[in-house]
């Protein structure tokens, strides 16, 4: 192999110690992108990527400066293989050309000829001195390298020392945050006992209170049930109330027309009188009312009768009708009918006969009653009645009706 294989080999393998240092710049350039990745992936809690970016970058670390380590020494020492390999054949070659004579040329037969050895001599010594430069020159390029070599390995420590001081930092850095992921993770833990206890103590709070919020529920719906029965039954008696209101309203306004009407009626007083009690005579009293009131009650005029039990109750202001059942013989019956009291115009004489129509008198009882003291009085006049029938209707109870109520009506004006 001649020497510029030699040194054509050694380039190479400093070119391979290059590509290494090449490497190496790559490599660490990976590893911060993958811790700029690793610490922003979303992927993870912080807690989980701060602990798997520790472990991850304490196990990375050390896989890489372990591999870069071996790829580092194994280049060095090939490249310092050959680059003794080469210094060896430099000195090999330099002691062959200093030790190199004609005699070891086999030029024997040519060394007497002045030309040869001449041109011999100082084409060898031209040709050896321009090998013997070109491997000084190639002596020196090699320790350049050399030293460029010592120097790469130089950094290349330094940067192994900043690295390891880096990683022993971030080991420290990891510890750390071990440390208080720890205490976080206790802390986390504690806040999560206490937070389990303030729910459990919470939910026992709430349920309590949902237990007490039902029964007052239960007990406001049974008051409301209870408000709503009082409602319904103080509307019905409101509805009651209302019906009686408006049951008084109307009879209210009933009173009021009435007493309107009253007010607006004139009030006739009659006065009536009999002198013999019991048996028909309150019967035909009553009937005798029922009689008048048909005739003279119109809406204008109302009568008022007033009995008289004794001569003392009759006022002379007023008309009065006396009443004479006539049982017996009419004299002696209208007689009594009239003994004892004050006689005046005022005074009508009713002689009731308890006959059928068939069975009346002929003649008109004022015709026989002659006396001086019926004719003080305002009149005598003749009815008919029977107790089944009361004050029949017949031509006798008809005319004397009609007088009568003649005789009230001129005693109102």
């Amino acid at each position: 192999m001649s020497g510029k294989e030699k040194v054509h080999e050694l380039d190479e393998s400093m070119i391979g110690f290059f590509k290494v240092f090449d490497q190496l710049t790559a490599t660490l350039r990976l590893i911060t992108d993958y811790q700029s990745i690793t610490l922003t992936d979303d992927k993870f809690t912080p807690s989980e990527a701060v602990l798997l970016n520790g472990t991850n970058r304490k196990r990375l670390t050390k896989d890489v400066l372990v591999c870069i380590e071996e790829s580092c020494l194994h280049e060095k020492s090939k490249s310092l293989q050959k680059l003794l390999q080469l210094l060896r054949f430099i000195n090999d070659t330099a002691k062959k050309h200093s030790a190199l004579t004609v005699v070891d040329l086999q030029l024997d037969k040519y060394k007497e000829e002045p030309s040869f050895k001449t041109f011999f001599i100082n084409d060898f010594r031209q040709t050896q001195e321009n090998e013997i430069k070109e491997l000084k020159e190639n002596q020196r390029a090699l320790k350049q390298l050399l030293e460029i070599s010592k120097r790469k390995e130089t950094d290349f420590v330094k940067e192994k020392k900043e690295i390891l001081s880096e990683n022993k930092n971030l080991n420290d850095l990891n510890e750390q945050k071990d440390e208080e992921n720890e205490k976080l993770r206790n802390s986390i833990s504690s806040l999560q006992t206490d937070i389990d206890n303030l729910k459990s103590k919470y939910l026992d709070e709430w349920k309590a209170e949902k237990e007490t919020l039902v029964e007052r529920t239960e007990e406001k719906d049974e008051q409301i049930e209870t408000l709503q029965n009082k409602v319904v039954e103080l509307t019905e008696n409101v509805e009651t109330e209302r019906k009686t209101a408006d049951d008084l309203r109307k009879e209210y306004e009933k009173v009021k027309e009435e007493l309107e009407n009253i007010k607006c009626k004139k009030v006739l007083q009659v006065q009536l009188f009999y002198q013999r009690r019991g048996g028909l005579i309150s019967e035909v009293e009553e009937n005798l009312k029922e009689v008048l009131k048909m005739r003279l009650e119109d809406g204008k005029t109302e009568l008022n009768f007033i009995s008289c039990h004794s001569s003392s109750d009759i006022s002379p202001d007023l008309p009065t009708l006396l009443i004479a059942i006539c049982a017996s013989r009419l004299g002696t019956d209208a007689a009594n009918a009239i003994q004892g009291l004050s006689l005046h115009k005022k005074i009508l004489l009713l002689i009731f006969h308890h006959k059928d129509v068939h069975a009346l008198p002929s003649q008109a009882s004022e015709r026989v009653l002659t006396g001086q003291e019926f004719k003080s009085i305002g009149g005598i006049y003749d009815m008919a009645f029977l107790s089944q029938r009361g004050i029949y209707s017949c031509d006798l109870n008809e005319k004397s009706v009609t007088t009568v109520v003649s005789f009230l009506k001129a005693s109102k004006g």
